[in-house]
């Protein structure tokens, strides 16, 4: 595992005060390996327990376990104080009426291929025809049922059991023009998580909306309620951009995510590129794979700007840095798959 400055590890989950190996705990992750990897360096107890809707069974994964002498507790901060016994007790409650075992029926990958077929067909005509009124606004029907419905159940895990087949319904997203990581980690990681906290959901920082009342009040948030249409009229447009943007500028902060980088990296020396691509998260440089004695092709820990280290001693652990909200969307390095499609569809937007 790669440490730190400190000689401690971030290379691993905490779950219920106790450290995993993230990379070991992925690889037998049966949903898949990403939904591990994405959340590694942070508290994984919420996102597990909610995801499974059971409490993490710490006597299966003893062999994973870390010793929290060779881990980096202080980016960690103190453990969070929830509780889930409530939680927990809801989720036993209402299993009864989860079919399937809460996964995607047979007749949903039908819905799918009608889906996808239907919008595949549009931008085929219009690469052919061109483009007018009402057929782009079908097709922009159909690309809003991708995001509603198909993306957003695969990135959530929750079509199969099977990761590989989650992961390829959730580059649907990129097809539309976003991206599948910066939805997982601001959805999975962040919003489902925090849902509705005014500290800790990156979905409540939206510019020019006022949310909730710790948004500083401003005048013109007394219209909001009309200019509102013409930012969500917009939101597509704006979306396509800033997936574009925030995937070719790569990810800032402290949170470390595995991921593998192609060699080369189109041109770029792996063996000098700076973990992170801008700087750490106290302001510092960040330090390069040839620093960290990393080679090409290998596993290193990428930065995102996602933190979720405590903002002081006291405190329990924020996902957001000391200066503000949590920025989204954002982008991982050595994804090339999904960054090559969200570019690719921007592409085919802005020229077609």
């Amino acid at each position: 595992m790669p440490l730190t400055a400190n000689n401690g590890t971030r290379d691993v989950i905490r779950i219920d005060g106790t450290y995993y190996d993230t990379k070991k705990l992925g690889a037998i992750h049966p949903g898949g390996e990403l939904f591990v990897l994405i959340s590694n360096g942070t508290d994984g107890t919420a996102i597990f327990n909610s995801s499974h809707r059971r409490a993490f069974p710490h006597d299966k994964y003893t062999n994973y376990v870390v010793d929290p002498k060779t881990v980096d507790t202080e980016f960690f901060g103190p453990a969070p104080s929830q509780k889930f016994d409530l939680y927990f007790e809801i989720a036993e409650a209402v299993k009864p009426l989860i079919k399937h075992g809460g996964f995607a029926p047979y007749h949903y990958y039908a819905k799918v291929l009608f889906i996808l077929a239907a919008f595949t067909a549009f931008e085929v005509y219009f690469l052919a025809a061109g483009r007018t009124l009402i057929p782009s606004i079908v097709a922009g029907i159909f690309a809003a049922a991708i995001g509603l419905n198909i993306q957003h159940d695969a990135n959530h895990g929750a079509v199969s059991r099977n990761g590989k087949i989650n992961r390829a319904l959730g580059l649907t997203q990129d097809l539309i023009g976003g991206s599948a990581m910066n939805w997982m980690i601001s959805h999975d990681v962040v919003h489902h998580v925090h849902c509705n906290d005014t500290e800790r959901d990156g979905d409540l920082a939206i510019p020019l909306v006022r949310l909730h009342e710790k948004v500083p009040w401003q005048m013109g948030y007394a219209v909001q309620q009309l200019y509102l249409w013409v930012l969500e009229a917009l939101f597509g447009f704006v979306h396509v951009f800033t997936s574009a943007i925030t995937t070719i500028a790569g990810p800032v902060g402290p949170q470390h995510v595995h991921a593998e980088v192609p060699e080369g990296l189109g041109g770029v020396d792996v063996d000098a590129l700076p973990l992170g691509g801008v700087k750490g998260g106290n302001g510092t440089p960040a330090p390069t794979s040839g620093e960290l004695g990393l080679g090409r092709k290998s596993k290193l820990a990428a930065s995102t700007s996602l933190s979720c280290a405590s903002v002081a001693p006291s405190t329990t652990p924020r996902c957001v840095p000391p200066g503000g909200p949590v920025q989204f969307p954002l982008q991982l390095h050595g994804l090339p798959t999904s960054w090559r499609a969200a570019l690719l569809s921007t592409s085919v937007r802005l020229f077609c």
